[in-house]
């Protein structure tokens, strides 16, 4: 999995992605390569499947802030 953390890291990098926590600013994240998240939409409070976006969890070992980013976004550019 270090690979996919360096290749997850080196994309925040190259996108310019903060190197500090949002909430604490704590320079300690953590990047978890190891699990990819989905959002799913809601309509309605009606959970829509169809409308998913996957996403790689960005944590800081500070105060536990969770930040995700879309791996449409982040990875398929590459």
């Amino acid at each position: 999995m270090d690979d996919e953390r360096d290749r997850i890291q080196g994309q925040l990098d190259a996108k310019g992605a903060k190197d500090s926590c949002l909430v604490c600013a704590g320079p300690n994240l953590i990047v978890d390569a190891e699990a990819r998240y989905v959002l799913f939409a809601s309509r309605d409070q009606t959970v829509d499947v169809s409308q998913a976006v996957e996403n790689v969890a960005v944590v800081c070992a500070d105060c536990g802030f969770v930040r995700l980013h879309s791996t449409s976004q982040l990875l398929d550019d590459d």
